[in-house]
């Protein structure tokens, strides 16, 4: 997924009742929490944006990763069904001059923890668990084939989000070693 140069406001947020799940979440209600996110003034709650000669701390990458993404309910209801199936971990990656978006943080994803759901825009922010610091893809741009080409695997994932299968990281790894 994709982080940003740019700042952001970073609004309150407050629960609410779970009645607002999508139907293809019924009966996961205990695993996900519903969040409003409330208008605040921006001058308190601004996220700096990306810098790379003062890194962002682990806090402020979390703050970024873990919430509003364009994910189907029915994909979520189906990790919630089977956490065996929930992605391993989340890369955050971080569009450099130049195009390439290079992966600078890692974090494994804890399908034990509670998710987030934000009905105002049918997003969702996924529970994180430890930092992986030693991820072979860290510093890396992601590439793969697409029609005889060359590619960066968020090309034309406009929201920044793609789950990319455990079987092509492994692959991927072995090739690096």
């Amino acid at each position: 997924m994709k982080g940003t140069e740019t700042e952001l406001v970073e609004p309150g947020q407050r629960m609410i009742r779970n009645s607002s799940l999508p139907a293809a979440l019924a009966g996961h209600e205990d695993q996900i929490v519903a969040i409003e996110l409330l208008d605040e003034d921006p001058d308190s709650t601004v996220r700096r944006g990306w810098d790379p000669l003062n890194p962002w701390t682990d806090a402020e990458a979390r703050a970024r990763a873990r919430r509003c993404w364009p994910i189907a309910a029915a994909r979520v209801a189906g990790w919630l069904r089977d956490p065996d199936t929930v992605p391993r971990r989340l890369l955050l990656g971080i569009p450099e001059p130049g195009g390439r978006t290079v992966v600078r943080y890692a974090w494994e994803v804890d399908a034990a923890a509670t998710w987030e759901y934000y009905p105002h825009s049918g997003r969702w922010g996924i529970p994180l668990g430890a930092r992986v610091r030693d991820h072979p893809r860290l510093g890396a741009a992601l590439y793969e084939t697409r029609d005889g080409r060359r590619v960066q695997v968020l090309l034309n994932h406009v929201h920044g989000f793609r789950v990319i299968e455990a079987w092509r990281d492994e692959m991927r790894d072995a090739r690096l070693r």
